[in-house]
């Protein structure tokens, strides 16, 4: 039986084996991409090269600036309202973007913008509605007060109820003749607690207008009263139709056409 012995490699041929690959480098040699340096998957992502500002964003700052317009007029409180709502979809834009848009500084501003402007217009809004209550209630209270002296006969209580341009315009013998004659025909007055208030330019002091619900013995009407607030802050009958601020003449009195003789 012939053996069968393993070719030996002839000498003269050269190696031509393929070369052996060390240990950990197993393809590398079969790889022309393998002596290239190798980048990150992620690189250039969330680079501010790549990053877009949100216009929303822009909006909202913009509006948020434009809020202050709201301390002129109330009706213009719909800007910041609208900052505040451009501002919170703006920063939910931001967000879900993956780091692709930026501008969240700037939707930011324009929310804390828009509460600041909307936050001062409310308060002082609040603060108006609570003083046009006291305000009221004052004048109610004022109008009793003219009640009660009138069902007292009480001339020298109501004339101290009156402001200091109207006892400027007409005396107190004045306003104590007319005020006999008015507590014969009205029963009682009350304020309907409609009032509109208005500043006097030329005084700079508060002015009210409104009706007076007034009792006669063959029944009621309404009677239009102005009331002024003092500086003092107390509130006072301006003017009445019951008192005019230049009271006729009684007959036989007047002055005759031409002057006197």
């Amino acid at each position: 039986m012939t053996d069968i012995m393993p070719e030996r490699p002839d000498p003269r041929a050269g190696n031509t084996s393929p070369p052996q690959n060390p240990a950990g480098n197993t393809g590398s040699a079969n790889d022309p991409l393998a002596h290239l340096h190798k980048m990150s998957t992620t690189a250039g992502l969330g680079t501010t090269e790549y990053v877009a500002i949100n216009p929303l964003a822009v909006a909202a700052f913009f509006l948020g600036l434009a809020s202050s317009l709201a301390l002129l007029d109330n009706t213009l409180l719909a800007v910041p309202v609208l900052a505040l709502i451009i501002a919170i979809v703006a920063l939910r834009q931001i967000f879900r973007s993956g780091g692709t848009q930026t501008g969240k500084a700037l939707a930011i501003a324009g929310l804390l913008l828009g509460l600041l402007f909307a936050g001062v217009v409310g308060a002082r809004s609040i603060v108006h509605e609570v003083r046009t209550r006291q305000d009221i209630e004052q004048i109610n209270q004022l109008t009793d007060s003219f009640s009660q002296a009138l069902n007292q006969g009480n001339a020298d209580a109501a004339y101290k109820q009156f402001s200091g341009r109207f006892a400027s315009m007409v005396s107190f013998p004045e306003f104590s003749g007319r005020f006999e004659q008015v507590k014969k025909v009205v029963k009682s007055m009350k304020s309907n607690r409609r009032i509109d208030f208005v500043i006097d330019e030329s005084t700079g002091e508060t002015v009210a207008r409104g009706m007076a619900v007034t009792e006669f013995p063959n029944g009621a009407d309404r009677l239009e009263v102005i009331y002024r607030k003092e500086p003092s802050g107390k509130w006072t009958f301006d003017k009445m139709q019951f008192f005019p601020e230049q009271p006729q003449q009684p007959p036989g009195q007047a002055k005759p056409a031409g002057g006197a003789k």
